[in-house]
């Protein structure tokens, strides 16, 4: 049986930090989910400590109810086969601490030659208005 691609349903509210989009030359390059808002997640049974590295896609629910599906790196490609040599806080591209949850998030990357530009989604979202 295949296994199932993984996808996180994440809503982009304005003036929210639970989760920020981050451009890096016009394009996103991270998807950064707060601690508050990934336990809600854990909470929720939406993912589990271990589930959160099978994600591969992220449907992003915009402030106007525009989704937008953004490929993310998956997790699993980062962790070592020796389970002594992996950071449970910081495995590969994804880093996850719980000290701080104002100063440390979680991020997800956007899978790499993946090009969505911040008017890209801008322009999506104005598509979606009535």
């Amino acid at each position: 049986m295949e296994e199932e691609k993984r996808e996180l349903f994440l809503e982009v509210i304005k003036n929210s930090n639970s989760v920020k989009l981050v451009f890096v030359d016009g394009y996103l390059k991270e998807v950064i989910i707060s601690v508050k808002k990934y336990k809600e997640l854990l909470g929720n049974g939406v993912i589990t400590k271990e589930s959160i590295f099978d994600i591969e896609k992220i449907m992003l629910i915009m402030p106007d109810s525009k989704q937008n599906l953004i490929p993310i790196e998956n997790g699993r490609k980062y962790l070592s086969g020796k389970p002594v040599e992996n950071d449970p806080n910081q495995t590969g591209r994804f880093t996850f601490r719980i000290k701080n949850p104002e100063k440390e998030p979680f991020s997800l990357y956007v899978r790499q030659g993946v090009k969505i530009n911040e008017r890209a989604l801008n322009i999506q979202n104005k598509r979606g208005r009535r």
